[in-house]
């Protein structure tokens, strides 16, 4: 079975999720990225793209990539620089990947693209995402949708 796996960056902290993954009998993964690395995670996680690569197929996808600045406006308003990468280069990767699955990460283009070629296809879509309750009631009506 051939699954598609769409994340914004490789992390160190989930390279042994993706190799038990990879590891699974029957199952050829390929981890698709919207950016080798990421401007703001990028002393935290450096060598985690090569790291990565070294044990994974890994493909990174033509996209583009905004840094933006977030703010919150809970009780106590806080504020923060977050990359918004746009993969417009992710539905043909999937096309010419053609995986039986994809999961996808998060709630943003990433999982729309997903989600287009997933239907388009008919092949099994799987989000990936793991908001708390507080970071939920802050989205806006794009990813509510």
């Amino acid at each position: 079975m051939r699954v598609a796996l769409l994340t914004n960056i490789l992390t160190p902290y989930r390279l042994p999720v993706y190799r038990d993954l990879a590891a699974t009998a029957g199952w050829q993964l390929r981890v698709m990225l919207c950016a080798a690395d990421d401007p703001s995670w990028q002393r935290a996680f450096a060598g985690a793209y090569e790291e990565g690569r070294a044990s994974l197929d890994v493909q990174v996808v033509a996209g583009a990539s905004l840094r933006r600045r977030v703010r919150t406006h809970r009780a106590q308003s806080s504020e923060h620089w977050a990359t918004l990468h746009v993969p417009w280069g992710a539905f043909g990767a999937l096309r010419r990947f053609a995986p039986d699955a994809v999961v996808s990460s998060e709630l943003g283009p990433r999982t729309a693209f997903a989600a287009a070629y997933a239907a388009f296809f008919r092949v099994p879509l799987v989000i990936w995402s793991y908001h708390a309750r507080s970071a939920a009631a802050a989205v806006g009506p794009w990813r509510r949708a």
